[in-house]
């Protein structure tokens, strides 16, 4: 925005009567353009005050990450060793299952190295936006495991809290990961859907049933 005083054109008054139009004109306008000016150069300044600078300059504000229903999808893989259920969520990552052979059911997020370090996380079960029923969230407790300094860390819950996700899915419930990562104290959410779960956790469960006979 151009801020500039215009001269307003002669009018048809005699010599005294234009010389204090135009005085006139001239400072009321410059008033005007004045005060417009400031409030653009104050609006600016707040509005970057209250915007922070984020990793490579860029604005920082929450992020949210998850699939979409006619997109989500769960996958199982099953060796001698171990079971896995994931759920892929682009650009992010995935939601994994993992059990291995005589160790506790685990349930985790790999969260990238761009959003380390993690300073406060929790995991919920919340109902999906299509179910009507009133339903209390559950909250859980999670773990940081570290990775790498490339490869980032894991917020892990294990166990019996593992186990209760995995009934939460199985009711048709969402699971989304908050987590705040203290550089810039920016929240981030990743929501896992349950479309395609129970298919993908019966040959997750047969899996582990033959873990347990192996042993």
């Amino acid at each position: 925005m151009r801020c500039f005083n215009k001269t307003p054109a002669a009018r048809q008054v005699s010599f005294k009567r234009a010389r204090w139009s135009v005085w006139r004109r001239r400072h009321q306008g410059s008033s005007r353009q004045g005060l417009s000016c400031r409030g653009v150069l104050l609006l600016t300044r707040v509005m970057l005050a209250g915007v922070g600078l984020g990793i490579g300059g860029q604005p920082v504000f929450g992020q949210d990450f998850q699939v979409s229903v006619a997109e989500a999808n769960w996958q199982s893989e099953a060796s001698e060793q171990g079971c896995v259920m994931e759920q892929t969520i682009a650009p992010f990552g995935a939601v994994r299952f993992t059990q291995n052979k005589g160790e506790p059911l685990e349930f985790a997020l790999t969260v990238p190295a761009a959003y380390q370090p993690i300073s406060r996380a929790t995991l919920s079960v919340l109902a999906s936006p299509w179910q009507a029923d009133a339903y209390a969230p559950r909250h859980f407790q999670v773990y940081p495991r570290l990775l790498s300094t490339a490869s980032g860390s894991q917020l892990v819950v294990f166990g019996q809290d593992a186990e209760a996700i995995v009934q939460g899915l199985l009711t048709g419930r969402t699971v989304m990961f908050a987590f705040y990562y203290a550089a810039y104290e920016a929240r981030v959410t990743v929501a896992a859907r349950p479309t395609g779960f129970r298919q993908a956790q019966r040959m997750f469960s047969e899996c582990r049933q033959a873990l347990v006979h192996n042993q």
